[in-house]
């Protein structure tokens, strides 16, 4: 199995593409009258081949580069993927698919 390395703040051509809808900032409501919790954030995204199919069963890892913790997923049948809850920071995201360098 062969991995590629991405940092979330830079661009790199590869030929796994990685396609990173970003860190979103979650919302919690607790009541209407409360404001918007921007404390944590959500990495989402689709790994796809140079072919544009997607990759199923890719392992997308994650690893905050203030923090040092690391998370990781594997992409569904449409080469999505998801992961919650991310504190705000920098993150470096690595991609390691059968078959893709």
């Amino acid at each position: 199995m062969n991995s590629k390395t991405f940092s979330a703040l830079r661009a790199s051509a590869a030929p796994l593409a990685l396609v990173v809808a970003g860190l979103t900032a979650s919302a919690a409501f607790v009541a209407p009258a409360m404001a918007q919790d921007f404390t944590y954030a959500t990495a989402s995204g689709q790994i796809l081949g140079e072919d544009d199919a997607p990759i199923s069963g890719a392992t997308v890892e994650i690893k905050s580069n203030d923090q040092g913790f690391t998370r990781s997923v594997t992409t569904d049948s449409s080469g999505g993927y998801r992961i919650p809850t991310l504190p705000q920071g920098s993150y470096t995201f690595t991609v390691t698919a059968d078959g893709y360098t």
